[in-house]
């Protein structure tokens, strides 16, 4: 007999990697490699670049507050004017 009584029917706890916490060990590599692209990726835009792309896709000014500030925060700071200390 099964599962509640159900024959053939699986338990979500019978698991290939059974203990293992966190990702299965058989897709490991798959998820690692889309992270990787996708973080080159977003290392290629520019912080302002950034800031389009959220208000193309959720609107300008809405949503994503905290993004939002930290892009604006990294745009000033390109934009800014470099100190550089003087020798005495």
């Amino acid at each position: 007999m099964g599962y509640n009584g159900v024959t053939g029917a699986r338990r979500n706890n019978d698991r290939k990697n059974k203990g293992i916490k966190g990702i299965r060990p058989d897709h490991y590599a798959a998820r690692k490699a889309g992270a990787d692209e996708r973080r080159e990726a977003r290392a290629r835009v520019t912080p302002l670049q950034q800031l389009e792309e959220l208000d193309r896709r959720l609107g300008v000014e809405v949503g994503a507050k905290k993004e939002r500030a930290r892009l604006e925060a990294l745009n000033a700071a390109e934009l800014a004017p470099k100190k550089t200390k003087e020798k005495r």
